[in-house]
């Protein structure tokens, strides 16, 4: 009855742990979402732009006046007194009180204070700018782990083929023994063809295993989940010519808006600059309540000051000339990055053109190489049945067919992954 009941007990623990696991069948638009939508690095860029947007309004903030409260108590002693004739008067009470609000305001500063908000400002749209190169990177990425995993899936399915093929070799092999038509030698080199595929095998699902923990990482999906990946190579578009890619690259590469906008916030800042000694009109106003004030001194009366201010820099130690120094070579260290990325940008496009058109290429020529191992095979077969060719032989055709099936597998997988790189080259969002 123990017996019984343990077996129960595990039949139950093993239908529950396989329950719990869940298969996620997926297209590389599901990936795609799934990755973008629960991304740390989305998440950090995403905080870094309310920060941005958060220092703009402390730079606004200066447009408006402050206005904070005032209190002070002060013990004097000893107190000063005048006399007249037989009567003093008490100049200065010994507790002296006194509170009051004031109101402090920029009256004109010469747009100092808008140009500093200006600067603030391109602070938001880099850190939007980086939103999106992560986003368009971690896509791409993703894209390509995507493609990498059906990849090997499809060359292990042609090496259990290869497998399969050897294991009904080896079998017809040792009957062939058995009537004295075949030798241990024979055997001997199947045996040792199945092990070098089962070898490749292992190599393949290892790195299956590490391209599927990846992309469930990047998924949020626990590690005992299944992925089901939806997809095929057969769906890549011809290129588009040189010269469109290069257009289109340079009207929507965020790295080249990017740098313009940065260029923008060079200038604004050399702007702001050659502002810094320019005069500002400030204004002061003051309310409370004190006492101290003849006649009554103890009595606490109100009181107010209202006063403007110009503040006119005489001399600063040639800082400002020192800040537009600053400011122009920075303005034109961003121009000459503008330069160079576009240098990059056509370099990349064209490699990534010409690896697309040698990745077809090699497509071509794995098809036109299955065409002629599987003739070469049904002339094997042909042969093999008549009896003028060995087993070996028909094992030799064979595998020149799985390896020309495996070399097309690898050819469409190149030719998707360098699209993609094309693709992320000419700035097209897949996302």
């Amino acid at each position: 009855m123990n017996e019984i009941k343990y077996f129960f007990i595990f039949l139950v623990l093993g239908i529950s742990s396989i329950s719990a696991r869940t298969i996620h069948t997926l297209t590389l638009h599901d990936v795609l979402q799934q990755t973008l939508s629960v991304s740390p690095q989305l998440k950090e860029a995403e905080r870094q732009i309310s920060g941005a947007e958060a220092r703009v309004n402390i730079s606004q903030s200066s447009d408006y006046p402050t206005a904070s409260a005032q209190f002070s108590y002060a013990r004097v002693s000893p107190v000063s007194s005048v006399a007249f004739g037989p009567a003093t008067f008490q100049l200065n009470p010994a507790n002296n009180y006194d509170g009051h609000v004031e109101v402090n305001a920029i009256l004109y500063d010469f747009d100092k204070r808008s140009a500093a908000t200006e600067v603030s400002k391109t602070g938001v749209t880099t850190a939007r700018d980086r939103l999106e190169l992560t986003k368009e990177g971690l896509a791409y990425q993703t894209a390509k782990l995507f493609y990498t995993i059906l990849f090997i899936q499809k060359s292990i399915d042609v090496h259990n083929e290869e497998i399969r093929t050897l294991n009904e070799h080896l079998a017809i092999t040792k009957k062939k023994i058995e009537s004295g038509t075949a030798t241990d030698f024979d055997v001997l080199t199947i045996q040792v063809r199945i092990a070098a595929a089962l070898n490749k095998k292992v190599d393949l699902t290892n790195a299956l295993q590490r391209a599927e923990i990846q992309l469930k990482e990047s998924l949020h999906f626990p590690n005992e989940d299944s992925l089901q990946l939806s997809g095929s190579f057969d769906s890549v578009s011809a290129p588009q010519q040189e010269n469109a890619l290069l257009k289109q690259a340079f009207s929507s590469r965020i790295e080249l808006q990017a740098v313009e906008n940065s260029i923008t916030a060079a200038s604004i800042q050399k702007n702001l600059a050659s502002l810094g000694n320019y005069p500002s009109l400030n204004f002061h106003f003051s309310y409370g309540l004190k006492n101290g004030l003849i006649p009554n001194i103890d009595v606490l009366r109100g009181n107010y000051v209202a006063a403007l201010g110009l503040s006119v820099p005489l001399f600063d130690g040639f800082k400002k000339d020192y800040q537009l120094d600053e400011a122009e070579a920075n303005l034109n260290a961003v121009q000459e990055h503008k330069n160079v990325l576009a240098q990059q940008i056509q370099t990349e496009v064209r490699l990534a053109l010409a690896t697309v058109s040698s990745n077809q290429e090699k497509v071509r020529i794995a098809q036109f190489n299955i065409e002629q191992a599987k003739k070469a095979l049904e002339i094997a077969r042909i042969r093999y049945n008549a009896g003028t060719v060995t087993n070996l032989d028909l094992l030799d055709a064979e595998t020149s067919l799985t390896e020309a099936q495996f070399q097309e597998a690898q050819a469409l997988y190149n030719v998707v992954i360098s699209s993609y790189e094309l693709k992320q080259a000419a700035g097209e969002k897949i996302f």
